[in-house]
């Protein structure tokens, strides 16, 4: 299984965000821990990371992978470039809360015993 990410964007001042909040405090300590909370937006710009997976709205859920390419030119030492590639995106309070149980599940080894 892939190393997966799953990232929450949010702003200040975003009712559906503030709702979202509260649902991930009810969610158990390992459930948490699986969840990374990001800006998106910093003096009213995108965050690189909000730009890179091309999130327009918040709240939004973005799931992703690390992988990496490599090169090699004549003569040259091989380059690797890591970047994340996004698989899911989900986007609105409602329809995280709604899709997270079953994400999890998915995309981590929270549930498994």
């Amino acid at each position: 299984m892939k190393n997966y990410q799953l990232y929450v964007f949010t702003q200040k001042g975003c009712a559906p965000c503030e709702k979202l909040a509260e649902h991930l405090k009810t969610l158990s300590p390992e459930e948490r821990q699986e969840i990374t909370v990001v800006p998106m937006r910093t003096s009213e710009q995108r965050t690189d990371l909000a730009k890179q997976f091309k999130v327009m709205k918040s709240p939004t859920l973005v799931v992703a992978y690390e992988q990496m390419s490599c090169c090699m030119e004549a003569g040259e030492d091989e380059c690797c470039e890591v970047f994340e590639v996004p698989v899911e995106t989900i986007e609105g309070a409602k329809a995280i809360i709604k899709a997270l149980p079953n994400t999890l599940d998915d995309y981590t080894y929270v549930h498994t015993e």
